[in-house]
């Protein structure tokens, strides 16, 4: 699945839910896998070269319901926000998808010229004592990222985290004042899994940077 654009650093969690087996009819055996999305936090990062007119950006949800916007955080160069969470924040059945879309809007006076998104360390965690002893769930989820309807990355979790920067646009004013890019994350847990991953989720952040 595809990459992301933009200055915001998040937590992605996600988690496999239930899978259901017969055994000569009359045995049932529920596995509660859970690699379920979790919320999410997000870190705006703006850089702007000397002389450079004002850079602003709001996160909102594709149906224009905003997160945050990185003028009004306490630090704009730098800062945590609370808001959209990209892998969906529910339990997926293997084999499932979900994706999420998320508006990065211009709102300041100068034109961003590059936008980019970085994945950092995919960590897994238990959701309960009943959790599986899987170690590779990070492997087990596909996450595909778009930017405007081109696809800039689709590999799994942990692939995302040893990427590096991707870049979502770049060149001459790219994202003008007042211009938006739609980015698409989507994730899809492997069919490949057994009842070791019941109970487990994962989480990534990522960190969107926009520079004039």
């Amino acid at each position: 699945m595809s990459g992301l654009h933009g200055t915001t650093r998040g937590h992605r969690h996600v988690a496999a839910s239930p899978i259901v087996a017969a055994v000569l009819g009359s045995l049932l055996f529920a596995f509660s896998l859970s690699p379920a999305f979790a919320a999410t936090t997000s870190q705006w990062q703006q850089y702007l070269a000397a002389g450079a007119a004002t850079l602003s950006f709001q996160e909102s949800t594709a149906d224009g319901q905003a997160a945050c916007t990185s003028s009004t955080l306490p630090d704009s160069t730098a800062a945590s926000c609370s808001g959209i969470d990209l892998y969906g924040g529910r339990n997926l059945q293997p084999g499932a998808m979900s994706s999420t879309t998320v508006v990065f809007t211009n709102s300041g006076t100068g034109a961003a010229h590059t936008f980019t998104a970085n994945g950092g360390a995919c960590t897994q965690s238990p959701t309960g004592p009943g959790s599986g002893t899987a170690i590779d769930l990070c492997e087990k989820f596909q996450v595909r990222i778009s930017a405007d309807g081109s696809v800039v990355f689709d590999g799994t979790a942990a692939e995302f985290a040893r990427t590096g920067t991707l870049p979502l646009v770049d060149g001459d004013a790219a994202i003008p004042a007042g211009g938006s890019v739609a980015v698409t994350v989507s994730v899809r847990l492997s069919d490949d899994i057994d009842n070791s991953y019941a109970g487990l989720r994962i989480g990534q952040p990522v960190t969107w940077t926009f520079q004039g």
